[in-house]
């Protein structure tokens, strides 16, 4: 599936950017070893999540539950003498991540519409740079006109 797909290349890119080791839990073990060897990293069975999460950074989240699957309590034994920042990116809707999580110190709990903001804000920095050049660029707004007053917005 799409979703699918898009799951597992999250993960790609921050392997290619030093992101390692990779653990992948999933309620099904074959999953978990097939999710594993497509990111080179080691399966985790789905009920030692927690512990695997003592020596992790970042986790991704991404399975159908209609209630969370990490709670305020078990994330807060995670981080009992941890002196590292956790960082969780719930894409899954319901949250897979307690909201409550994220009041914890050095613990930060992004989801999808965190990841909204960030992408809706960057296209209004791209295209007020945009606006910039095109004003500073006579040819480019004689050529393209008609499609910059439709693409940007006033200033």
């Amino acid at each position: 599936s799409p979703a699918r797909r898009e799951f597992v290349e999250r993960p790609k890119h921050l392997v290619e950017h030093g992101a390692f080791p990779i653990y992948v839990a999933n309620r099904t073990w074959a999953r978990a070893q097939e999710m594993a060897r497509t990111l080179a990293g080691t399966p985790v069975p789905f009920d030692e999540i927690m512990h695997a999460l003592t020596s992790v950074d970042i986790v991704i989240t991404s399975a159908a539950a209609p209630e969370p699957l990490v709670t305020r309590r078990a994330v807060q034994d995670v981080m009992h003498g941890r002196r590292r920042p956790l960082f969780f990116i719930d894409i899954a809707v319901p949250r897979n991540v307690q909201s409550s999580v994220n009041t914890l110190a050095n613990v930060y709990v992004y989801d999808v519409d965190d990841l909204k903001s960030v992408v809706d804000a960057n296209i209004r920095e791209r295209l007020r740079l945009l606006h910039d050049v095109a004003a500073q660029c006579d040819v480019w707004i004689a050529v393209g006109a008609v499609s910059a007053r439709n693409v940007l917005p006033a200033p």
